[in-house]
């Protein structure tokens, strides 16, 4: 048994952002750690191993499937066997389908639920057995859990938004693909979107996961990875894998001790909050209150910054948040931008960019693809999107 190593696991990772985690983690950790490459495709696997010694680094390989019970089981039993424990898992495994999939919605759902949810569950019941003391875990999930949350009812929005079992989770899983083939998602307050929901599952396990294993210093996180230039995006992400897989890296080699972030979801090593956005009746009601402030001269006092302009903008963010949960459409997508400081009459001509870099994400946004799954309501600076929240060190009353 090979107990002096310290051992990695990446689902998924013959390719794309897997093959990326793999890289950083072997380059990062050295040579005390066993970094194992994982596929359900042996040869693709073992393609992936050469490729990745041919840029420096030495993984290991070792079949799975993830949606395979015998495939999950082989791989435990190896670990255990060789090394005893496993000390850093990143499942990155999983589906999307196309957005032009002719595939039946209840078809979507059943699929995508099986790999993306349960067959990462069944990962985690295989393989957190084995998690030794200051284990790190790392689920792959997205930013369209957010919208999908943000386009379901206000009734199943706030039940998302407490906190929930493990098994409750799963339950809301299999009540979703239930619906799906019944034909009833959106009667029940589901959004029509098998990947987004998938993802939401993920994030909910994440937070369960965090309350719930117990372990000497065992950290469990999720995040999204942006917008990438994977099979997945159909190459069309304008990250590449490498900045895809800074973030699911930076969380599997959190130091020991860390306090946070730990049952969080991040993008871009930047915490996520988990909150449903303002509908658009609230933000007119916002807009209206602050210009009566201002009249009655008790802006400061309601709390508001003493900025015309900022809190304009503010109203702009939040009826972007709010018109991509409530406009309904085909494929209709809303997003809103900072173009930065730019060089125009607005800025007295001191801004440092030119108005052709400014125009570079607002282009970027009018021309995403058709069927893009992300960014969907969302604010962005230069092509990344900037979360909606306080920054650290700032109190609220």
């Amino acid at each position: 048994m090979s107990s002096a190593l310290k051992v990695a696991v990446v689902t998924g990772s013959n390719k794309g952002i897997g093959f990326a985690i793999v890289e950083h983690l072997c380059k990062q950790l050295g040579s005390s750690w066993a970094v194992y490459v994982t596929s359900r495709d042996e040869a693709r696997g073992a393609d992936a191993l050469s490729q990745l010694k041919q840029r420096g680094v030495e993984p290991r390989f070792h079949q799975l499937d993830i949606d395979s019970q015998e495939s999950v089981d082989r791989l435990a039993a190896y670990l255990k066997g060789t090394y005893g424990g496993l000390d850093i898992l990143v499942n990155n495994a999983g589906i999307a389908y196309k957005g032009d999939s002719t595939a039946p919605f209840a078809e979507q759902a059943e699929v995508t639920i099986a790999t993306n949810f349960w067959s990462t569950l069944r990962i985690c019941d295989a393989l957190f057995p084995l998690l030794r003391p200051h284990a790190r875990v790392v689920h792959l999930c997205s930013s369209v859990s957010d919208m999908a949350l943000n386009k379901a009812s206000p009734e199943l929005q706030k039940k998302l938004t407490q906190p929930m079992s493990l098994d409750e989770v799963k339950q809301l899983m299999s009540d979703f693909v239930a619906r799906a083939k019944a034909g009833t998602v959106q009667e029940a307050g589901w959004p029509q979107t098998a990947y987004g929901v998938s993802k939401v599952g993920v994030r909910l396990m994440t937070y369960a996961q965090a309350r719930e294993v117990k372990g000497d210093d065992i950290v469990i996180n999720c995040c999204c990875p942006g917008y990438v230039d994977t099979d997945m995006s159909s190459h069309k992400g304008p990250k590449t894998i490498y900045e895809g897989a800074d973030t699911p890296v930076y969380l599997a080699t959190l130091p020991p001790g860390i306090k946070e972030p730990i049952g969080e979801h991040l993008y871009e090593r930047k915490v996520v909050p988990w909150a449903v956005k303002p509908d658009f009746k609230f933000v007119k009601q916002l807009m209206s209150d602050f210009v009566a402030r201002a009249k009655a001269g008790t802006v400061q006092e309601a709390g508001w910054p003493q900025t015309a302009y900022g809190v304009s903008k503010v109203g702009v963010r939040l009826m972007t948040y709010a018109q991509a949960r409530d406009v309904k459409g085909d494929d209709i997508v809303i997003n809103c931008c900072c173009p930065g400081y730019v060089d125009t009459d607005m800025t007295s001509h001191k801004g440092p960019k030119t108005i052709y870099e400014g125009a570079d994400t607002p282009v970027y946004l009018a021309t995403l693809p058709p069927g893009v799954k992300q960014p969907i309501g969302e604010h962005l600076y230069e092509r990344k999107v900037v979360p909606w929240a306080v920054k650290p060190g700032f109190t609220i009353a």
